[in-house]
């Protein structure tokens, strides 16, 4: 019926009106929980928490719309008529890195009266683990003696992968053995693999070869997306005779060194190791065999100025005997840029460089042109971390007597926009770069004497225990310092500021080491205001401290030479 309504009573007759009424539904409950599925097995198990605050709507069978929010422990609920109800959980409450492992949504329920129906929903937190494996890449065999020995170079890979399913970021890696180059990687994301930004290098030692071998381990840290750390120990990747395991990750390899806990029955962790070979140490024995004992202070030295008061473009060859203190005139070399040499480890041969030119000097008394080059060409072109460059001009040479290799460095931009200069390797019998001198395709590396302030490295000298010393300074500018290369990345150790008396001593050009005591050096013709030009200096190793021999810069019948660039000096003993 309606209400109101109109009748019409007809006379004598009824009119009627009949309303009919259904009564109230009788009303149920719907109920639900939104819970973190820790171990993604798609139920909740004791100890797995509900997630708090969570916006849940029930649309109820007469469409009236309620809404909920979880509480402290995932749950929510409401009375509702009985029927068929809508659940509809908020996505956007839930961690986005969260996957569903329960339920679906939304999800509609019959709702029986007097009853309860119920909804669940379970969520997996996101998985966070990082992968390293330590690889030995490569073993340069600097001594050619077909071993993995003392001085020879261990060059490591690193392969990181991200084995969760967020990113990570700021990932790094280090190694107790040995400095790691490279990183961090600002972003890896999930399954990520990376196996070229990070490196290390180790020099295998006596001390090495003592214990049979190199073993260490590694470790690869990041940040998840919610701020917290996510680390990894190296596994290895290579046996300890450095060959490939296919599946470091299942493999057990044994560690024969002992240095790390390595479990046998965890094939994960295992330290990279390589095992060494002991062969008869003649290279420890070779100086006594070979160099004549040191007297107290060299011979002579040969020196080389390449400018004067004439204005010739004739660098010229000097001799400074100790025992008389004079200075000889020896000859010209026919060049005007040779800003260094050295003698042969075997004190019978003079190789210098003009340029990028490499070759020998003639010390015979009278010769107009006794630099000669050994082919004429530049010692070549050389790839590293700044691309491939030209090598135009080498300002630095020195042998290693642990191991018979000529370093020298190569003058780039001379720190102009940040550019430093170069070590490399040469080979002295061919006068060309050596190849793959520091790692496979790397050529060269960077000195990095921008850390005391400085971009020039005007000369080397390596000590008898294979320590590579030199002088750096800024191009006309001075603060030259007495500094130690790291001769597998080119990191530098200041020893201090050249000094003599309080008082800085600059320009330093030429150095070398005598005795594995004393340091010489020479000064070329910069800051002549300050009297520190022109000069042959002592330098004590481990501080700078310079002292004065002689001023070199004499009068021979009206020519007088400045500007000396390069000093070596004979015996060579030790």
């Amino acid at each position: 019926g309606d209400d109101p309504t109109t009748v019409t009573v007809p006379a004598g007759g009824v009119a009627t009106d009949v309303d009919g009424y259904q009564p109230p539904a009788e009303s149920g409950r719907v109920e639900g929980v939104v819970y973190e599925d820790s171990n993604g097995n798609g139920t909740q198990d004791p100890g797995e928490p509900g997630i708090a605050g969570v916006h849940v709507t029930v649309t109820d069978s007469e469409g009236n719309i309620h809404t909920l929010i979880t509480d402290a422990n995932g749950e929510y609920g409401v009375n509702v008529p009985s029927g068929a109800a809508l659940v509809d959980i908020e996505q956007s409450d839930i961690d986005g890195n969260f996957t569903r492992t329960e339920g679906d949504d939304p999800t509609t329920v019959t709702v029986p009266a007097g009853g309860v129906a119920t909804d669940v929903d379970g969520f997996s937190p996101p998985e966070i683990s990082i992968e390293l494996i330590k690889s030995v890449a490569a073993v340069v065999d600097t001594n050619g003696d077909g071993r993995n020995n003392k001085g020879d170079v261990i060059h490591y890979s690193f392969t990181v992968t991200n084995t969760g399913t967020v990113p990570l970021t700021d990932v790094t890696v280090t190694d107790t053995l040995a400095p790691v180059l490279g990183g961090p990687v600002p972003v890896l994301a999930p399954g990520a693999v990376d196996t070229t930004t990070f490196t290390a290098t180790h020099i295998i030692t006596q001390e090495d070869v003592l214990a049979g071998g190199v073993e260490n381990l590694a470790t690869a840290a990041g940040t998840d997306p919610y701020g917290g750390p996510v680390t990894d120990i190296s596994d290895t990747g290579t046996d300890p005779d450095g060959e490939p395991i296919s599946d470091p990750g299942s493999t057990e390899t044994q560690s024969p060194i002992g240095t790390n806990p390595n479990s046998p029955t965890d094939p994960t962790s295992d330290p990279t190791t390589l095992t060494l070979e002991e062969s008869f140490p003649w290279h420890l024995f070779l100086p006594i065999i070979t160099m004549p004992h040191c007297p107290p202070v060299p011979d002579y030295c040969y020196m080389v100025a390449d400018g004067d008061n004439e204005g010739s473009w004739n660098s010229a060859l000097f001799k400074y005997t100790f025992k008389t203190d004079k200075l000889e005139l020896l000859n010209r070399l026919g060049t005007w840029n040779v800003e260094t040499m050295i003698l042969s480890l075997d004190g019978k041969t003079i190789y210098a460089v003009d340029g990028a030119v490499f070759g020998i000097i003639d010390p015979t008394p009278g010769a107009s042109a006794s630099f000669m080059p050994i082919d004429g060409e530049r010692v070549g072109r050389g790839n590293g971390s700044l691309g491939n460059i030209n090598i135009k001009d080498i300002d630095s040479l020195s042998f290693d007597p642990t191991d018979g290799t000529l370093y020298g460095t190569v003058r780039y931009g001379d720190g102009v926009a940040g550019l430093l200069d170069l070590l490399i390797k040469i080979d002295p019998d061919k006068g060309r770069l050596v190849r793959d001198a520091f790692g496979p395709g790397v050529d060269y590396v960077v000195i990095n004497t921008a850390a005391i302030g400085a971009s020039d490295v005007d000369d080397l000298a390596v000590d008898s225990d294979g320590t590579l010393y030199a002088v750096a300074g800024t191009s006309s500018h001075g603060g030259d310092h007495l500094i130690v290369i790291n001769k597998l990345n080119g990191t530098v150790e200041d020893r201090g500021a050249l000094r003599e008396q309080g008082h800085a001593v600059q320009d330093m050009e030429g150095l070398t080491l005598y005795n594995t005591r004393t340091l010489y050096g020479t000064t070329g013709n910069e800051f002549s205001q300050d009297g520190t030009d022109n000069s042959l200096y002592t330098i004590e190793k481990k501080t700078g401290i310079a002292k004065v021999i002689t001023r070199l810069d004499q009068n021979f019948n009206g020519y007088i030479p400045e500007d000396f660039e390069a000093i070596t000096c004979f015996p060579i003993c030790k």
